[in-house]
């Protein structure tokens, strides 16, 4: 069987922090967007692979700034959360100290790319990757498995 884990890791355009990226020429710290989407996931694998869509497509397409907690509530909202539960976890840092832990191991990780995957806990391919990369991962992967 096969396991995929995404990391947000080190960007090569933003500084040695892993959370920050770039937006009309300002640094942003995108923590909270960050714990938005583990509140998505303690809700529903499926709800935080449409926040993820949505806070890719405001700061990507629409220039959205994604360190605003009112477009994160409306992010939210929109994909299903209940307004209060989304307002009080921004407000009281829940998810923060998990998402500082993440963080902490994507600087001190190998990954540089954004996103960074870890494939059966052994495989690491930054985001930037030629998709040849993953073509022979998961040939290595099938062929451990295949005990070949």
């Amino acid at each position: 069987m096969l396991h995929l884990e995404v990391r947000a890791g080190k960007s090569s355009i933003a500084p040695a922090t892993s959370n920050r990226h770039w937006l009309g020429g300002r640094n942003l710290y995108t923590r909270d967007a960050h714990r938005l989407i583990k509140l998505a996931k303690s809700n529903d694998i499926t709800m935080q692979s449409i926040i993820m869509d949505r806070l890719f497509e405001a700061y990507f397409e629409q220039n959205g700034d994604i360190t605003d907690r009112a477009m994160l509530r409306e992010i939210g909202v929109a994909a299903g959360l209940e307004a209060k539960v989304v307002k009080d976890w921004l407000e009281n840092d829940q998810g923060g100290e998990e998402v500082d832990k993440q963080a902490k191991a994507a600087r001190e990780g190998s990954g540089s790319g954004v996103p960074y995957y870890v494939i059966q806990g052994m495989y690491n391919i930054d985001g930037a990757d030629d998709p040849a990369a993953f073509s022979e991962v998961f040939h290595k992967v099938e062929s451990k498995e295949d005990g070949t």
